[in-house]
Formats: structure tokens, sequence, C-alpha cells
């Protein structure tokens, strides 16, 4: 099994996309997503390996791809979002996931 196989999410149920849709809508309209995003950005920040694991996929997309000019923003933006969020330690993931169900569900 790869590593990619291995992160593929479930397929929700209805009910479970309703739940997802109304904490959304909670966390947009208290403006706790805006901050919660605000977290998220300076802890990955502080990461010197995220940064430098970012400018090195930047790199090695930019070469494949034949240089810079070859290359479109949407086709960089894509391989480094997938990347990005591949890279994200784990502690912070689970930090976020918890504020997000304590601001959600009070739990």
């Amino acid at each position: 099994m790869t590593e990619e196989s291995k992160k593929k999410k479930p397929k929700l149920s209805t009910s479970e996309l309703n739940e997802r849709d109304q904490c959304l809508k909670k966390l947009q309209e208290g403006g706790e997503l805006e901050r919660l995003k605000s977290v998220l950005y300076a802890q990955v920040m502080l990461q010197r390996s995220f940064k430098d694991s970012m400018q090195e996929q930047t790199r090695e997309a930019v070469q494949r791809s034949g240089g810079i000019s070859e290359i479109t923003l949407d086709e960089l933006a894509r391989k480094l979002v997938k990347h990005g969020k591949q890279s994200v330690a784990p502690s912070i993931e689970a930090d976020l996931k918890s504020k997000i169900r304590q601001k959600c569900f009070g739990a």
C-alpha cells in the first residue's frame, strides 16, 4: 500500500457532510475560521523544515517542468499544495483538529 493510498479520506455519509457543513458555517460566522487559519499558518511557518521542504519542492517542480517559463502557476500551486498538506507535522494537525472540535462541538 502506498503512502498516498493510506492518506485517502473515506467518503462521508450525508449526515457527516451536513455536520461538517454546519461546523464550517459556525466557524465562518464567528470569525473563528480565519483565526484558526492564522494560527495554523504561524505554527507551520515556525517549522524550519517545512519552509526548506517547500522551497526544495518548488525548485524540483520548476526543474522537472523544463524551467520557470514552462510551468503554469496553477500547475505549480497544485503540486505545492499537495506537498504542503502532507508536510504538516502530525502534532500541528492534531492540535488544529482538537481546536475545531472544541469550537464546533464543545468537546
